[in-house]
């Protein structure tokens, strides 16, 4: 009969014969747990303190001991490579010991870890993949053991995108593969990735890691027109403001008004219109786009402007530019509206200015109101004495500036001066020969007439 059998009789006996015995078992482990390469040399000390005791030894499959008279015996193993073993160390005592025969095992965990590990794309070679459609990495760890200790991290870059544990309480070598899915988007172009094993045999054990190489993708997609209703600065072209991308590049033409252009060359404002690009990739696009031009605020205005007063006027700005621009009036720093029909009070220099998101120009008119004479209000009838003198006033305004004439009995010690818009009559030495009617007349455009008598 085996060691084994031997103590598991005994072993048996015991807890029949020994009930209500509550003793524990007076074995020490040292160490109680011990992780192994495998491959690798292990040993395990078993000892107990009591004196009472028939013997110990150790059951194994690799390097048993059977039953000794000891208090302490080692479990010693030159190349561990067993994976079903499962070592105990038995206690035996006594008849008239204390305790009950009993037995330890230790935490035995024999490992093996690969120097490398692969990755491998599921789509083929070159790995390739299109745009939101879901592929599949593989990272190949083989002869791993135990399993349940791995963790596999996946990396895109330098950041982890997935972490994958496994629950397979096996405890011999494996070969294992972790799966990873990932969408990827244009961005991904040319990214890498590359998974990582980490196998945690405790915190105090080495920790164990490898690295497969880095995979790169490339991202197919495409073509792509970057714009809608592309507008342009003057000097621009249409490759800038409206870019075609896509992987691989694609073949792109253009079109107006049914004829190839080359998207290279300066636009200008009068290259606005209804184009078609047409690009060829991964897939074929084609598409209408009314092209628009950017150009700044042109104003077109006289520099001076005549208007009669309270007649409508026909002073006009031209104005172009794109986005339209906004025009305002100002006269003495104060913004204004030209009214419809002008008054002398409009009269003066005015700015105007015309402002898209691009740029502000300004531009001056003077405005000049041609209005008639106003009423003469001084000269009035008078008396003058034979021989005095006497001097008669008219005076008005209006543009442009009135001329004078008087109509009266014409002597020779009359005399007509005219000065800063004013006309005088002056008699000298008055006689009877002056007495009468003298009439004034104020006139420009039109004219006014004052009458006088003169006694």
């Amino acid at each position: 009969m085996s060691e084994r059998t031997s103590f598991v009789r005994l072993f048996v006996g015991f807890l029949l014969s020994a009930a209500g015995v509550h003793a524990s078992c007076p074995i020490e482990l040292s160490p109680p747990s011990v992780v192994v390469k495998y491959g690798d040399p292990v040993s395990i000390n078993c000892s107990t303190s009591e004196t009472l005791l028939e013997g110990m030894g150790w059951e194994a499959t690799n390097g048993g001991t059977g039953l000794k008279k000891v208090n302490h015996l080692s479990w010693t193993v030159a190349s561990l490579t067993d994976w079903t073993f499962s070592p105990l160390c038995f206690f035996n005592p006594s008849r008239d010991s204390p305790f009950g025969q009993c037995s330890m095992s230790p935490q035995v965990v024999l490992y093996t870890f690969p120097e490398t590990i692969s990755i491998r794309f599921s789509g083929g070679s070159g790995g390739v993949v299109t745009e939101m459609e879901k592929f599949n990495l593989s990272c190949d760890i083989n002869n791993i053991a135990p399993i349940q200790n791995l963790t596999v991290r996946w990396y895109k870059g330098d950041t982890i995108v997935y972490t994958d544990t496994f629950d397979n309480p096996s405890k011999e070598p494996v070969n294992h593969s972790s799966v990873f899915s990932y969408t990827p988007t244009r961005q991904d172009n040319r990214g890498t990735f590359r998974c990582e094993a980490h196998l945690d045999l405790g915190p105090e054990e080495p920790q164990l890691n490898v690295s497969s190489q880095e995979y790169i993708i490339t991202v197919y997609f495409g073509p792509d027109v970057q714009c809608s209703s592309p507008e342009f600065l003057e000097g621009e072209t249409l490759e800038k403001v409206c870019p075609v991308t896509g992987n691989p590049t694609p073949l792109v033409t253009w079109l107006k008004d049914g004829q190839p252009t080359d998207p290279a060359v300066p636009l200008s404002r009068e290259n606005a219109g209804l184009y078609t690009v047409e690009a060829e990739g991964l897939s074929f696009v084609q598409k209408k786009l009314q092209v628009l031009a950017l150009y700044g605020p042109k104003l077109m205005c006289p520099s001076t402007y005549t208007a009669l007063e309270y007649s409508p006027h026909n002073l006009t700005c031209i104005v172009e530019g794109y986005p339209k621009p906004e025009t305002s009036w100002y006269k003495d720093g104060e913004e204004v509206e030209l009214p419809e029909n002008l008054t002398r009070s409009d009269m003066g220099q005015y700015l105007i200015t015309a402002s898209n998101s691009l740029t502000t120009v300004n531009h001056t008119v003077e405005i000049t109101v041609i209005y008639p004479p106003s009423q003469i209000v001084e000269l009035e009838d008078s008396e003058v004495d034979v021989g005095s003198t006497m001097g008669l006033k008219c005076s008005s305004t209006g543009n442009p500036r009135p001329k004078y004439v008087w109509n009266y009995y014409r002597t020779a010690n009359v005399m007509e001066e005219n000065e800063d818009g004013v006309s005088c009559l002056l008699i000298h030495n008055a006689t009877a020969y002056n007495m009468g009617s003298y009439t004034c007349h104020a006139w420009n455009v039109s004219f006014m007439e004052h009458n006088v008598f003169v006694r």
